[in-house]
């Protein structure tokens, strides 16, 4: 006999495909960050962890978790990072053919830093020709960015869906709100983009 429910499962099954970045997250959970030259030390309920993480990355899984037959296009170092990323994304069922690996450039890695009192997280950024931060949402807080050098370009989405895109250079400052969202591109074709990132104490 013929399951007529699961024939048309795969009939009607989504094909979605990701282009963005994946990266491995840096985890580090401590009372408060250290003042320049002090060392804290912390207890072991506090402690890191590497945790695979990356916009683009984490909607390839949503997608494959969901059922949709999802196709993940990015850019991974030919490092350990790289290969359990990889590693992660097939167990998953994605597609990762078109996952090219880099042998110059290392996989992604960003360093989260949570504090329990929610003092400011200040990074200094650095995007290559073409690279940029994942499209993102700020739920809980909102963000003001720096343009420190070079130039690019900025998306922003209210939480209305009207969606901007504007050119930022050195000297810039961008505001995103809370509740909006938002993403900085690199869309030169040679020199850095370079940025702080603040987010204020809620």
């Amino acid at each position: 006999t013929v399951n007529i429910a699961s024939v048309l499962a795969k009939v009607m099954k989504k094909r979605v495909l990701v282009v963005s970045s994946a990266n491995m997250d840096f985890v580090q959970r401590m009372r408060r960050v250290p003042n320049a030259g002090e060392t804290v030390v912390e207890s072991a309920e506090y402690g890191y962890g590497y945790v695979p993480g990356g916009k683009g990355a984490n909607s390839a899984v949503a997608f494959a978790r969901m059922g949709d037959d999802c196709v993940f296009c990015t850019r991974l170092g030919s490092d350990q990072n790289g290969d359990r990323l990889l590693s992660v994304y097939q167990k998953e069922g994605i597609d990762t053919r078109f996952a090219v690996r880099d042998k110059e450039a290392a996989t992604g890695l960003a360093s989260i830093l949570v504090e329990e009192d929610g003092t400011n997280r200040i990074l200094k950024g650095c995007l290559e020709p073409g690279a940029s931060i994942g499209v993102h949402t700020h739920e809980d807080s909102c963000e003001v960015i720096f343009i420190t050098g070079g130039y690019g370009s900025i998306f922003e989405r209210t939480p209305d869906n009207e969606d901007t895109l504007r050119s930022v250079s050195a000297g810039d400052c961008i505001y995103c709100p809370k509740g909006h969202t938002h993403s900085l591109i690199n869309s030169s074709e040679e020199g850095n983009l370079t940025f702080l990132a603040v987010v204020p104490k809620q």
